[in-house]
């Protein structure tokens, strides 16, 4: 599973919309790899400001994400009798 990124950048003042903004970073990676090192990275954050830097319930939602993209990268989906045919 991937996904793609494009972060714009807008001048103060700049009305928000994708065609005023400057691109900054644009790239596609796989989800779970970009997943895992986002929730590294605000581990370090969390650590190096002393206090959470996101929500906590958003952290553990994250935490849960990629648990569940661990567990469907390795198994096979499910079939279910009505997708049998």
């Amino acid at each position: 599973m991937q996904i793609q990124l494009h972060i714009l950048w807008f001048e103060n003042g700049s009305p928000f919309s994708s065609e005023k903004g400057q691109t900054v970073l644009r790239l596609e990676c796989d989800l779970l790899r970009f997943a895992k090192r986002l929730f590294h990275q605000l581990g370090q954050l969390e650590y190096q400001e002393g206090h959470p830097v996101v929500p906590r319930l958003d952290y553990q939602n994250l935490q849960e994400a990629i648990v569940l993209l661990e567990h469907a990268k390795r198994d096979k989906p499910l079939s279910y009798p009505s997708e049998e045919g």
